[in-house]
């Protein structure tokens, strides 16, 4: 009993009371930007389109960040003989995750309708996902989390 009673009044003393930390107001705007490709004439819109147009597809793009191995090489101190430092070297593989940026993504994306022969895409949706699979860099199996982003829309031809 003087356990359970010792062990609650601990938890209380730690996580009972935390101190008050101010923040600061953060404002993060994140912006796929049309503009470049409705000067061009393309039609990209959130919401259906009210003219007449002709019906191309759902499209559901899936991107896939490439994945590349590369070597690090770490140097490390193994000690000191007759007081000079000797050192050595291990290589450790690591795979470095490409970085595609939003501008990337809608080029993709509008590059896909095109090649439909659409000119426009309503009902855009742009997310992302993660997901844990499995991996096998050289011969180690090991899981690895995978960011992939997901593009949904309504092709359409306008008339």
């Amino acid at each position: 009993m003087k356990k359970i009673i010792v062990l609650t009044f601990t938890f209380l003393l730690c996580f009972g009371c935390s101190p008050k930390i101010p923040t600061t107001r953060e404002v993060i705007t994140h912006l796929f930007d049309f503009r470049k490709y409705s000067e061009a004439g393309f039609f990209i819109s959130r919401t259906p389109y009210i003219g007449l147009f002709d019906p191309i597809g759902e499209m559901v793009v899936y991107v896939i960040p490439a994945r590349n191995i590369e070597a690090e090489i770490n140097e490390f101190e193994i000690g000191v003989l007759f007081g000079q430092p000797r050192t050595g070297q291990e290589s450790i593989t690591v795979l470095a995750i490409e970085n595609i940026t939003r501008e990337e993504l809608l080029y993709i994306f509008v590059n896909e309708a095109k090649a439909l022969g659409a000119d426009g895409i309503v009902d855009i949706l742009i997310g992302n996902e993660t997901r844990i699979i499995r991996t096998v860099p050289g011969t180690i199996w090991r899981r690895e989390t995978v960011v992939f982003y997901i593009l949904s829309g309504f092709a359409i031809k306008r008339k």
